[in-house]
């Protein structure tokens, strides 16, 4: 329908989609901790191998405590018989010998006991530092990841002022009025175009107050348009679909005030396709009548035969044996054409359709039958015309 200069628009959209992009990437490096994951299983590994080779130098440093210890009293028992003369000089010295072998073998297993364990006590700690650090790449991770969040949203929001630059109509129809042609500024909430749908039309009467008083939603109605290619009328139906809540004032071609009301119409199917098949668009005049009631087996007449008296009651002239009379008639429902009589005139009574001002009562006329298919292609009654000699 319309579109708004977006170029500042655009690049933000392409800000927000490098941004997130970007984040994205960094988002997915810093999840990625396989890697780390492996450290951490092998350093567990390790440091479950060094306690088992630490545990096993504690055992060789018993064993060989306990060989020392053993050897000690084979010395001083081999000391005491070489002074006894028990033993030989070569003995004892091959005792000596024995001890300070096992005496350095002891020594020996003792610092490498305390080396495997310090070194245990190095790999005991791979773990956990592996695991602080997988803690720090999980927090980053959820920090990259609620910036990423924040990147979308702000994307999204571009996106969406970047759409909403772009004015699409509400329904789908015909660009029936538009407030500019050409690119400017324009306040918030201005008109643009005016579009409707067609397929959709209505009818809009404005009828008096008092009238609408007795119109109700959904009544029957009567629609007169001419197509707008051959001139030829069109009657087209529908029903009353809103009665304005407000009314106006407006001046009657005679210079009079009225207050009236705005009825709305809708067209039955068939109408909305005669309508779209006689090219009949918006801002067509047209004439409605609308049914207020319904009455058979009536007596009725001309509408224009009737007229009001001084004291404000409808009247007509009435010819009895070729004399004019005023007669004082009570009337029921009534349209622009035909008003139903409900009292002062009887079945077959003359009357004078068009009344001119200057008839009086008691003049002579002369009485000439009018058939009512010329007041009204639809009636079968008759009518009469009056004039005067």
């Amino acid at each position: 329908m319309a579109r708004l200069v977006a170029k500042d628009v655009e690049l933000a959209v392409r800000r927000a989609e490098k941004a997130v992009a970007e984040l994205e990437a960094a988002w997915q490096e810093a999840a990625h901790q396989q890697v780390e994951l492996d450290l951490k299983t092998q350093a567990q590994l390790s440091a479950d191998a060094m306690k088992r080779i630490a545990d096993a130098a504690e055992v060789r440093t018993r064993e060989s405590k306990e060989a020392l210890v053993a050897i000690r009293r084979i010395l001083e028992r081999t000391r005491k018989l070489a002074a006894e003369e028990v033993r030989s000089e070569d003995e004892l010295d091959r005792v000596e010998i024995d001890f300070v072998r096992f005496h350095s073998q002891y020594e020996q297993d003792q610092r490498t006991e305390q080396a495997l364990r310090l070194l245990q006590q190095a790999t005991d700690l791979l773990p956990t530092v592996v695991d602080h650090y997988l803690q720090r790449r999980k927090l980053t991770a959820e920090r990259v990841r609620r910036q990423r969040d924040v990147a979308q949203t702000e994307l999204e929001q571009a996106r969406l002022l970047l759409e909403r630059s772009t004015m699409k109509s509400p329904v789908n129809g015909v660009v029936l009025w538009r407030a500019t042609t050409s690119e400017k500024v324009i306040p918030e909430g201005a008109v643009l175009l005016r579009i409707g749908n067609l397929d959709s039309l209505e009818a809009r009467v404005d009828v008096l107050t008092e009238e609408a008083l007795r119109i109700r939603e959904g009544a029957p109605v009567e629609i007169f348009a001419e197509e707008r290619s051959s001139g030829r009328g069109l009657v087209l139906s529908g029903r009353v679909h809103r009665i304005d809540p407000e009314g106006f004032t407006k001046r009657s071609s005679l210079g009079i005030e009225q207050q009236r009301v705005w009825v709305t119409l809708r067209f039955d199917d068939a109408s909305q396709e005669r309508l779209r098949q006689a090219s009949i668009g918006v801002g067509y005049r047209i004439w409605a009548r609308i049914e207020t009631g319904r009455s058979s087996q009536v007596l009725r007449v001309p509408r224009t035969a009737l007229f009001r008296s001084e004291e404000g009651t409808w009247e007509v002239w009435r010819v009895v044996r070729g004399k004019l009379r005023r007669t004082r008639v009570t009337l029921g429902i009534a349209n622009d054409r035909w008003a139903e009589i409900r009292g002062g005139l009887e079945k077959g009574a003359q009357v004078v359709v068009a009344p001119q001002a200057e008839l009086e009562p008691g003049q002579r006329v002369q009485v000439r039958i009018i058939e009512a298919t010329r007041l009204d292609p639809r009636s079968r009654a008759q009518g009469t015309n009056a004039t005067r000699r």
